[in-house]
């Protein structure tokens, strides 16, 4: 769960910083403070953070792609956070275009954070992306296997035994872009210049919410031996829901005695159960449902699902501003 939150806070602080990337001034002056923060870059700050959770993740499987991750945060930090510095101290100099001393820095900082990002948005399904398959990456939720007994959705493993997973990727790619932009902002780039790249950036980042969305996945139906298991007096069935990229999930087994009735919206959980009533298939796979619906919605919130929504809608903003 900790590389979720530290992700979310990495969404939060772009979030901050790109709606006042249409207002030069503005934008110099947040920019300055966001730079300037106690402990530098934040959002660097909890990408590092990101890796290191991940890097807990004791696994020989997974030992390639730990050491992948530290080569792409040194790559991060070297050409995306130097070249937003460098967007920063050129701002703050005030020094006017043309300035002979600082074309040759703003060239590299345009270079460098256009290869960084670049790397990331190359292909969603590739690269960066991918992970070897190992249950121990999907475990810092608890077992895994427990909803994996109860719900057949899988990530799909490609011919070399890779899954996707957007749990570096894409704060690493949100990273990326949000300090691409600022450097264009920066250097007064021309609107059809910016307005090109961000659409690129959008049109990637679709597609990206649209898989993390689809990943989220809830048990929805009871097999024969579930159903034959509630039937019993007392009778109990699981509910579960996962991010099968991610691993993020939430489970439990429910009696059938505290759900006997029908329900509008979400359930509750009353703390004192009702009597005992003949199990009713029918209403406890719906009672299964609604429950699996609604923790379904709280792993999208917890992953970051609705905050890349609000960050691409940022970057449409921003786009729509720029019209050649």
């Amino acid at each position: 769960m900790a590389s979720e939150e530290e992700a979310l806070e990495l969404f939060k602080d772009a979030a901050e910083i790109i709606p006042v990337m249409g207002d030069i001034v503005g934008f110099g002056v947040k920019l300055n403070e966001f730079v300037n923060r106690p402990g530098g870059d934040p959002m660097l700050r909890a990408l590092g953070k990101v890796h290191g959770q991940l890097a807990a993740l004791n696994d020989a499987v997974l030992a390639s792609w730990v050491t992948a991750r530290e080569d792409n945060l040194a790559f991060l930090t070297a050409h995306s956070s130097a070249s937003l510095i460098t967007a920063n101290n050129y701002l703050q100099s005030g020094s006017p275009d043309g300035d002979v001393e600082w074309e040759a820095k703003k060239a590299l900082a345009d270079r460098d954070s256009l290869i960084a990002v670049q790397a990331l948005i190359g292909d969603m399904n590739g690269g960066y992306w991918l992970r070897p398959q190992s249950n121990r990456a999907i475990s810092q939720m608890g077992d895994p296997s427990r909803w994996m007994e109860c719900m057949p959705d899988r990530a799909e493993v490609d011919s070399f035994n890779r899954v996707w997973d957007h749990r570096w990727a894409l704060p690493a790619t949100i990273y990326a872009i949000t300090t691409r932009v600022a450097v264009l902002t920066a250097f007064s780039a021309a609107d059809a210049i910016l307005k090109s790249e961000l659409e690129r950036y959008l049109d990637f980042l679709g597609p990206v919410f649209r898989k993390m969305e689809s990943g989220v996945r809830f048990k929805q139906n009871l097999s024969d031996y579930e159903i034959n298991y509630l039937v019993i007096p007392q009778g109990r069935a699981p509910v579960a829901a996962a991010d099968i990229y991610g691993g993020y999930s939430i489970y439990n087994i429910f009696s059938y005695q505290f759900h006997p009735y029908e329900f509008d919206g979400y359930p509750s959980y009353p703390g004192i159960a009702p009597p005992l009533l003949t199990p009713d298939p029918d209403k406890m796979l719906k009672n299964i449902k609604s429950i699996g619906q609604h923790w379904r919605d709280i792993i999208c919130q917890q992953i970051g699902v609705a905050d890349l929504l609000l960050i691409w809608g940022q970057l449409e903003n921003l786009r729509v501003g720029y019209v050649p």
